[in-house]
């Protein structure tokens, strides 16, 4: 076989090999058979392929995308953290309080900073971090003031495998998508 011929070979079996991977992305992509999961879409829409010189990349940049396809155990705080907390306005019954500058510890709990993204009702927060939101927050618009939470562990969260199940199913057609590619440059050699 030439070297133009191996050439045109490898490149007609890159092309297969990037065949497969859209195929294995869309898979992935499908709401409908349970593969990504879809509360406000960021997850999914997240999703990319890349061609590369002698292939494709296919993942998912959103920055919690390897918690929900692989899980995350549970953690527990431990220790303690000291806290300053502002000179602050609080409104109660009674009217308008100030509350004087001090500092707060808590021991194996930790003041959990959360700031919302997009247009979230709390029961979608709530939902999304596992958790009850103290106070009366219905709604937060997108980076609205954050909420703090104190928090004594952060839950167990199963893992979906959304992604790896597309993989699975998807590279049994590898083989098909190679047999297409080489079938578009003939009999070689």
């Amino acid at each position: 076989m030439k070297a133009s011929q191996k050439r045109l070979v490898v490149k007609s079996l890159i092309e297969g090999l990037r065949r497969n991977g859209d195929r294995i992305f869309a898979i992935s992509q499908e709401t409908s058979r349970g593969f990504v999961a879809v509360d406000r879409g960021i997850l999914r829409q997240s999703g990319y392929t890349r061609k590369l010189r002698n292939g494709i990349e296919l993942g998912y940049k959103a920055p919690y995308s390897a918690r929900v396809e692989f899980g995350q155990p549970e953690f527990h705080y431990t220790g303690s953290q000291n806290v300053k907390i502002k000179k602050h306005v609080i409104h109660t019954k009674e009217g308008v309080k100030t509350i004087k500058a001090h500092t707060r510890t808590y021991v194996n709990k930790r003041l959990v900073r959360i700031r919302p993204h997009q247009d979230w009702s709390r029961g979608e927060i709530e939902a999304s971090y596992g958790m009850r939101i103290p106070g009366n927050v219905t709604n937060v618009k997108i980076y609205g003031a954050p909420i703090f939470v104190v928090m004594s562990r952060i839950p167990a969260r199963q893992g979906q495998f959304f992604f790896s199940r597309a993989i699975f199913e998807g590279i049994k057609k590898l083989p098909d998508d190679m047999k297409w590619s080489l079938a578009k440059i003939g009999k070689v050699g």
